[in-house]
């Protein structure tokens, strides 16, 4: 019964914190990221993306751009 019970505050913890990745299509300016589009379901093929990562209550919680399938170091653009 106890086994039980820890099996479910285990899994209830993981639904709670649980969190989404949505992947967007951007195109690099010289001054700015320009998104092309949104929510993508089939990233291969695609050189630039943006990770974004949003929690159980809908807010973003981290933002990673990609190239190549690798994390930019330096994102920021002037």
């Amino acid at each position: 019964m106890k086994q039980t019970i820890i099996i479910l505050t285990i899994l209830l913890s993981e639904i709670i914190n649980a969190q989404e990745v949505d992947y967007h299509l951007y195109s690099p300016t010289a001054s700015s990221w320009d998104i092309v589009e949104f929510s993508l379901y089939n990233t291969t093929g695609h050189q630039f993306l943006l990770r974004e990562t949003i929690d159980n209550k809908g807010r973003v919680i981290e933002l990673e751009f990609l190239k190549d399938g690798k994390l930019i170091n330096d994102p920021l653009c002037y």
